[in-house]
């Protein structure tokens, strides 16, 4: 029987005594066949041999006085009885058989050595005392000592002792010499104990999105092991992999899962096979809880939930996408945002308008689309009329001086011209919006409805392209961006996000952004190559593509937003239905970025 075996039924022994029923016996039995019990064994059979070797050890240290017991002295019947010397004859010294406490003064080894046996007279000459080194050999050695049974030694003689032959009368046995300290025995190592049981950890799926991720063993650092098997839950759709413990595929259904693993450790402990589970948490992908309920058609200023247009103008394209947001979306509520567009074949115009209504008014929806439709109007009436033909001028003068330095004298003369043109035409439009807003309130004929009700911000853009240049002019009230785009020379912005007085608030369309002061503060325009593009958006959509004000700013960030809008192929010359593509694309996720998403291009 093995030690372990014995040691497990020592155990069953002390667990049995407790046993009340044949219940406890069989959870006795069980347990006893259980990995946790061999694993206790284990580490209780490791604990004892070190502590038996640290016993050892601090014996030796210690230097302990008290001698072994001799073979003989286990068994008394068995020792051999001394001659009894007659007169005359010489007496043998006395055999080195137990000593009194007076005697065992001298330290003796920890480990037992061959005692001496009792010495038998065969001739008057007393032989050479013999030594320990066989003894001590052995021991050095880990093995027992022999014990000696066929030689006589005799107690060595102190320096006083005559040579003559002795006295008659038997002499006191001498104190028995002090026995030669053995090399210590080497401690053999105890084998080493079987590793724990290894925890694992998987990181967390989402539903609907690939997932790769390699089993981490815990704690780190521990024995290497092979997977022999892994069992995955029909329904989580992952498969494993034993060679590399990767668990991959794409999680169809959120939940809790429990995936049942058998590995082995490698080396001297690799052959018994291990069993483990490890937890796989899908989370639950969070666009699919969202809500997508219609708003009430039979509000009075109901309008499509999303929108979207494309004119393919020859020289230019434009396009643009509306779509409501899900936080609108998943509580029923309206698009408050807007958008309209216009080619001007007449005069070679192309105007986009971009309008976002206030979340907090009642009517921003409206408010929007009343921007939007009568912004546009405007500018089709003064852009293919007279003030048309003006701009053009101022225009050109500007451009034949766009190649002098900065402070001549000359072209600040001729850009000055030039804005107070797209002053009174795209700076007007954003005064006859307002004005459109005004005749609305009044139309409800309610004291309790204000204008603040249809509040909503303005981005109102045109552009025109010359031998020269192509010109693009801007009027911006609120949040969200205007900005002229070249791969080439970055971007340029046409004017600057407007916050409130509080974190989150913004400026909206409203009488006094529309003064003679105001509309040349917010009227800019830039004279851009013939590859630049003309992009607004809503803070739905720069807020996410963004992030903050400064990053706005950077030509990097709109070369990922171009390369992301071309990468949906709404852009490419030869698409096909690239409004719709573009109207998907503001689909995008983003986490926290949930409001009305509008965008138009002219490029």
């Amino acid at each position: 029987m093995s030690g372990n075996e014995q040691l497990k039924l020592a155990v069953r022994l002390h667990l049995i005594g407790d046993a009340k029923v044949a219940d406890d016996f069989r959870s006795v039995d069980a347990f006893l066949q259980s990995d946790d019990c061999m694993h206790l064994i284990r580490v209780f059979d490791d604990k004892l041999r070190k502590q038996l070797a640290s016993f050892r050890q601090s014996r030796r240290a210690a230097a302990p006085t008290v001698r072994p017991l001799t073979l003989d002295e286990l068994n008394p019947a068995s020792a051999p009885k001394p001659s009894t010397a007659t007169a005359g004859e010489p007496t043998a010294p006395a055999p080195t058989v137990a000593a009194t406490p007076s005697a065992m003064s001298a330290t003796l080894p920890s480990d037992p050595v061959a005692p001496a046996q009792p010495a038998i007279a065969a001739a008057p000459a007393l032989p050479a005392p013999t030594t320990a080194t066989s003894a001590s050999a052995s021991a050095a050695d880990g093995a027992p000592p022999p014990v000696n049974t066929g030689t006589t030694t005799p107690a060595p003689m102190s320096e006083n002792t005559p040579s003559a032959t002795p006295a008659p009368t038997p002499a006191p046995a001498p104190a028995p010499a002090p026995a030669p300290v053995p090399a210590p025995a080497l401690a053999q190592a105890p084998p080493a104990a079987e590793p724990p049981g290894l925890t694992f950890r998987l990181r967390n799926a989402r539903a609907g999105e690939a997932y790769a991720q390699t089993l981490e063993t815990l704690p780190a650092g521990g024995p290497a092991i092979r997977y022999t098997r892994m069992t995955l839950p029909t329904t989580l759709d992952l498969h494993a992999d034993l060679a590399s413990g990767t668990i991959s595929g794409t999680p169809a259904l959120p939940g809790d899962y429990d995936i049942e693993l058998a590995y082995c450790l490698d080396g001297p402990h690799g052959g018994a096979e291990r069993r483990a589970s490890v937890k796989l948490l899908v989370n639950a992908d969070p666009r699919s809880m969202w809500q997508n309920l219609p708003s009430k058609r039979d509000d009075v200023y109901w309008k499509p939930d999303e929108d979207s247009a494309f004119i393919d103008a020859g020289q230019l394209k434009l396009i643009a996408a509306s779509k409501r947001g899900r936080s609108h979306a998943h509580v029923g509520s309206f698009r408050d945002d807007d958008f309209s567009l216009a080619h001007l074949a007449q005069s070679g115009w192309h105007v986009a308008v971009v309008a976002d209504g206030a979340g907090s008014a009642r009517f921003s929806r409206r408010g929007a689309q009343l921007i939007c439709a009568e912004a546009l109007q405007h500018l089709q009436r003064t852009l293919d009329g007279a003030e048309g033909l003006a701009i053009d001028q101022a225009a050109q003068a500007y451009g034949a001086l766009s190649a002098q330095a900065p402070d001549d004298s000359g072209k600040e003369l001729a850009r000055q011209t030039l804005h107070n043109k797209l002053f009174v035409t795209v700076g007007h439009a954003a005064y006859y919006a307002v004005k459109a807003i005004v005749q609305e309130v009044a139309a409800q004929g309610d004291p309790q409805t204000s204008y603040k009700d249809y509040s909503s911000t303005a981005l109102i853009a045109a552009c025109k392209r010359y031998p020269f240049g192509t010109l693009h002019v801007a009027y911006w009230v609120g949040d969200g961006a205007v900005g002229v785009y070249s791969k080439r020379d970055g971007v340029t912005l046409l004017g600057e996000v407007d916050s409130g007085e509080y974190s989150g608030q913004t400026r909206f369309l409203e009488p006094g952004e529309v003064s003679q002061e105001a509309l040349l503060r917010r009227t800019r325009f830039v004279l851009g190559d013939a590859d630049s593009a003309l992009v607004l958006m809503s803070d739905g959509v720069s807020d996410p593509k963004f992030d903050t004000d400064a990053r706005l700013a950077r030509a990097a960030v709109w070369d990922e937003l171009w390369q992301d809008l071309e990468q949906t192929g709404a852009l490419a010359a030869d698409a096909g239905a690239p409004q719709q593509k573009l109207l998907d694309w503001l689909d995008f996720w983003s986490a926290g970025n949930h409001d009305d998403r509008t965008i138009a291009i002219i490029y």
